[in-house]
């Protein structure tokens, strides 16, 4: 559903202007990642770890420990949010904080309320 993707990519942009970092883990394959970047749909993002690059999808544990390495962060300052629960569950073992994503009208309140308890954040 576009509407949703807008509102999370609002907040993203949000979120980033404020000066915390907003990346993208994503299983993807070639061709989608070449429309997606074609579209400007990474733009902003930073980094952008996709599956193909990395030849590893999660949940496997590798990518998750990718994701840190780039990000440059302790795993404990990472907010992980996907919607498959495996995938949290796995990013969770590795340190990350997690959310599950199991719709827009709960996400981006949930993400607003840890902005503000863990950066002092109004979003």
């Amino acid at each position: 559903m576009l509407v949703p993707q807008y509102k999370v990519r609002r907040l993203a942009e949000a979120i980033r202007e404020r000066g915390i970092g907003v990346a993208v883990l994503s299983n993807m394959n070639p061709l989608g990642g070449w429309g997606i970047r074609t579209l400007g749909l990474y733009r902003g993002f930073a980094p952008v770890i996709l599956s193909y690059q990395e030849e590893v999808r999660k949940p496997d544990p590798r990518i998750y420990q990718i994701a840190i390495k780039k990000l440059g962060v302790k795993p404990s300052e990472i907010l992980f949010i996907d919607n498959l629960v495996e995938n949290v569950r796995v990013a969770q073992a590795a340190g990350i904080q997690t959310l599950h994503a199991d719709g827009t009208k709960r996400l981006i309140p949930t993400i607003k309320t840890i902005l503000k308890k863990e950066n002092q954040l109004e979003i």
